[in-house]
């Protein structure tokens, strides 16, 4: 099967989600995204979620734009551009009848992931089970595993460390940043609050993403991430762990569907 002929629905369009479009897109297919109507993308620079928010979103010279609904979808994809579509209950996968779909959301979420959902479903992360939620499952955690494409057992959270460059909700409530994407904040600095209580940063370095104002988060959700490295490329380019998952995603195609033909 030729790549222009394989639709890919990805569900999500936060940094993984579009580190994944992107490279399936310039490999010349179709992609289409769907996002929460309030997307909690935390490196905003580099999600396509941004779209939902501000009508379009440019990552890496690449243009996402906000559609309503499916035809409108279909129109921006024949633009040129990549389609990113409000529908958290998976609706526009009977309309859009993609040859994949990839899922960098949760499984339990209100449209549950299943394998039966297209002909090859790939999961991206912690939770994702073959045979069960999709064909394969894409490792997505930073460390030795990074980007290891699985066709059999189950992703779990045990064991997973990250460290103290991401900041998460203590409690629910609305959303207030006190820094913005780019800034440099010491350890121990001011960075949010969330309904009253304050956020701290435990590390020295650059602000490489943080929520939107006013947004309503849990507790537990990830709002904010400093870069200990300080490199000012990672606020504009999709990240290393990104560009893995999408080069999984890919191998997951070709082993799937096959190589394409020779000079097609």
């Amino acid at each position: 099967m030729h790549s222009s002929n394989l639709r890919v629905l990805v569900r999500g369009a936060g940094e993984t989600a579009t580190g994944v479009a992107i490279r399936l897109f310039r490999c010349g297919m179709p992609v289409l995204l769907t996002e929460l109507p309030q997307p909690l993308a935390v490196r905003r620079t580099v999600s396509f979620s941004e779209a939902i928010y501000t009508e379009q979103a440019w990552v890496e010279g690449l243009e996402a734009r906000r559609a309503e609904g499916f035809r409108h979808a279909l129109t921006v994809q024949e633009s040129g551009a990549i389609p990113v579509v409000v529908d958290p209950e998976a609706r526009l996968l009977a309309l859009y009848r993609p040859a994949v779909v990839v899922v960098a959301t949760r499984t339990d979420g209100p449209a549950p992931t299943r394998v039966s959902d297209a002909l090859l479903v790939v999961g991206l992360g912690s939770g994702f089970e073959v045979g069960v939620h999709g064909h394969y499952v894409v490792e997505t955690f930073p460390g030795h595993s990074l980007g290891r494409l699985y066709d059999r057992g189950r992703l779990d959270d045990t064991a997973r460390i990250v460290g103290d460059r991401v900041i998460r909700a203590p409690i629910d409530g609305p959303f207030r940043p006190k820094v913005s994407i780019g800034d440099r904040v010491d350890s121990g600095a001011l960075v949010a609050e969330v309904n009253g209580q304050l956020l701290h940063s435990g590390t020295s370095g650059l602000v490489r993403g943080i929520l939107r104002p006013g947004v309503r988060v849990g507790a537990g959700t990830r709002v904010a991430d400093v870069d200990p490295s300080v490199d000012p490329r990672s606020l504009h380019t999709v990240s290393e762990r990104a560009l893995a998952a999408g080069g999984a995603v890919l191998e997951a195609i070709l082993r799937h569907f096959g190589p394409p033909p020779v000079g097609g």
